[in-house]
């Protein structure tokens, strides 16, 4: 098979795997952060495994949205975000003095959430000197041959 055909499947292929290994995932470093809290939590600690004020919930797809409802207040939550590449997922900004191991322990008992996990925090770890002037790292919504980015 030709070269220049193998290349977009292979191109496809990979921008699929990433976005689902990588779409239930919030990154939270210094410069983007779910939240101001979650922020300081990591300039305080650069090791910090997870956001300490979000979770990521994923609903059955029979979950109504007064059960939906009913887990936010539960775990005294409100929805930041959902996601549309993996039905039923929400990202939820927990109350003040929620804890993740708590909220995450109540969740896992309601019958119509599938999985509740924390927001995991992803920092770049690479010896690639070009890293901080890869444009799509910073996207901002900028115009990029006329085509508008998204953030």
């Amino acid at each position: 098979m030709d070269t220049y055909k193998i290349l977009p499947r292979l191109l496809i292929s990979f921008f699929l795997l990433f976005a689902v290994a990588v779409a239930p995932v919030l990154a939270v470093t210094s410069s983007n952060a779910a939240s101001p809290q979650a922020q300081k939590a990591l300039a305080n600690n650069p090791a910090l495994e997870y956001a300490p004020d979000s979770v990521l919930v994923k609903f059955n797809p029979d979950a109504s949205p007064a059960q939906k409802l009913n887990a936010r207040v539960l775990i005294s939550a409100e929805k930041i975000r959902g996601y549309t590449l993996i039905q039923g997922l929400e990202h939820m900004q927990l109350g003040r003095g929620q804890g993740v191991e708590r909220a995450i322990e109540i969740l896992q008992q309601l019958p119509f959430v599938e999985y509740a996990e924390p927001d995991y925090v992803i920092q770049a770890d690479t010896n690639d000197t070009l890293f901080d002037y890869q444009w799509g790292l910073h996207n901002t919504g900028q115009r990029i041959r006329r085509i508008p980015g998204s953030f």
